[in-house]
């Protein structure tokens, strides 16, 4: 399940979108430059499941060769903050010009 909630900057506890319909959410996000994409995994989440399992069952989408959106690396280690961009050849130990 995907939520989008969008407030105003001058109303912060008015919505003014709150929509779990897939199109909208991509709609909405586009107009800003942010890809959305829903995925199935293969593994079946619970609420209760620690961010360790929900990352391993996304790695298994994402890691797939045949994956659409190229490379996209999930990092043992998760933050929102400091990641900055990984050349996919750092990655991967490889050299690179």
């Amino acid at each position: 399940m995907s939520l989008l909630t969008v407030f105003r900057d001058d109303a912060p506890g008015e919505p003014v979108l709150l929509t779990e319909d897939p199109e909208r959410i991509a709609s909405e996000l586009e107009r800003i430059g942010v890809r959305f994409e829903r995925w199935e995994s293969p593994v079946q989440l619970s609420p209760q499941d620690s961010p360790e399992v929900i990352l391993a069952a996304y790695r298994l989408i994402r890691c797939n060769p045949f994956s659409h959106g190229g490379f996209d690396p999930v990092p043992d280690h998760f933050t929102l903050r400091g990641l900055g961009h990984i050349h996919p050849a750092d990655y991967h130990g490889e050299a690179h010009s």
